[in-house]
């Protein structure tokens, strides 16, 4: 690692592991909380390829739907209920569809 990141990093941020983007893992109020390594991107596209309901959603109409507010608003709902470690308000969702290839 170069000095530089060495620099930026002293403050306890870490390399998204999918996307590698600087991010910091934070303190959960969720004791069962996953300490995944993504950032909250990275985060909520795993969540969403891991539920099965939600990716049957998004077959044919693909990631883009994620862009649509009513959309936003139930996967926020799902997330608060869940006790998900992150805020919905947290997720920048272009990023998410922009990102979605990624493996």
């Amino acid at each position: 690692m170069n000095e530089d990141l060495e620099a930026i990093w002293a403050d306890g941020r870490t390399a998204c592991k999918r996307c590698g983007i600087p991010c910091r893992p934070g303190e959960s109020s969720n004791p069962n909380a996953a300490q995944t390594g993504l950032c909250v991107n990275c985060g909520i596209t795993q969540f969403i390829r891991s539920t099965e309901t939600l990716m049957r959603s998004l077959e044919g109409a693909g990631p883009g739907v994620l862009l649509l507010s009513h959309v936003q608003k139930k996967i926020a709902v799902l997330l608060r209920g869940g006790e998900a470690d992150a805020s919905p308000d947290e997720i920048n969702w272009q990023t998410v569809v922009d990102n979605w290839v990624m493996p």
